[in-house]
């Protein structure tokens, strides 16, 4: 828990935008999509909700699936000096960077509630069954870093491609 607050707080400090960095990306691409839309520069089939909402709640929850990606990979890299020095588990690193990806989905649940009051979409029973798909998202997104994690701290090009790959397969098609 120690390390979860220090990551925060470190990665807040010198912000000027703070919090709004977790979901201005997903807004960008959501005001971009729907743009793109809108002059059909793109076909897109008939969705059961509109559009904007749609790129929005799907950017959230790829953006939770990248972070929790690059978690275990970036907390090795971080906290290299500190395991050298100091004892103390490493998966406590990693769950205090998986920690980070859990707060920052937190504040991107406010844009998402947010958005299905806008656009008044209803919401069934299922919704029950969404922390454990959340759950999961997070659990393979971190499994991929922690397998990719001792191959970036001999390449550092891995997590710069794990990027590139993660942006590419994002607008993969059927």
């Amino acid at each position: 828990v120690e390390i979860f607050r220090r990551n925060l707080a470190s990665q807040y400090r010198q912000s000027i935008i703070g919090l709004l960095a977790a979901f201005l990306p997903a807004l960008v691409v959501t005001a971009w999509c729907t743009l793109i839309n809108h002059a059909r520069v793109i076909n897109i089939e008939a969705l059961d909700v509109p559009y904007p909402a749609f790129v929005l709640m799907s950017m959230m929850l790829w953006t939770t699936f990248v972070e929790s990606m690059n978690a275990p990979i970036e907390a090795l890299k971080q906290e290299l000096p500190a395991m050298a020095k100091a004892m103390f588990p490493a998966e406590a690193i990693v769950l205090a960077h998986i920690g980070d990806v859990l707060f920052h989905f937190g504040v991107k649940l406010v844009l998402i509630v947010a958005a299905i009051l806008w656009f008044r979409l209803p919401v069934g029973w299922t919704v029950v069954f969404s922390p454990v798909s959340l759950t999961l998202l997070i659990l393979f997104g971190a499994s991929i870093g922690l397998i990719l994690a001792p191959l970036n701290a001999l390449y550092q090009d891995v997590s710069k491609m794990l990027n590139a790959f993660a942006t590419f397969w994002l607008f993969l098609d059927r």
